[in-house]
């Protein structure tokens, strides 16, 4: 009887250390789990900052890029501009070479009676006057 009396007391005290130990185990993993939960997100809150700041990154360089392509339209456009003011301007002097004008009478000059020199001089009339 004593010795069914002490195996009782050592079955009981084995489920009590065993009753422990899984309390023990449970609270590990709870704390594991909080640990984990919390690195998890924090981890979240990262990566939505990382997220956060590469949309920032994106819309800046987009609006860089914007900006770069509207001026250089501006200029394009500026450039078209002259570069069509130094086409008519062509076209005149090139006109005003085909038909010289006789400086007395405003009528068609004989290409023999025009000196070189007023010849120019009319040339630059026509473009001042343009």
């Amino acid at each position: 009887m004593a010795a069914i009396k002490r195996l009782e007391n050592e079955l009981q005290g084995l489920e009590f250390l065993t009753c422990q130990i899984r309390f023990a185990f449970w609270q590990i993993k709870e704390k594991q789990r909080k640990v984990f939960s919390k690195n998890m997100s924090v981890g979240r809150v990262r990566d939505q900052q990382k997220q956060f700041e590469e949309e920032l990154q994106r819309e800046k360089q987009n609006q860089q890029d914007e900006e770069f392509t509207q001026l250089e339209r501006h200029e394009n456009s500026i450039l078209r501009q002259e570069n069509d003011k130094l086409r008519l301007r062509t076209c005149r002097i090139r006109d005003a070479m085909r038909t010289p004008i006789c400086s007395n009478y405003g009528g068609p000059a004989m290409l023999g009676e025009i000196s070189l020199e007023k010849q120019q001089l009319r040339v630059e009339n026509v473009l001042s006057s343009g």
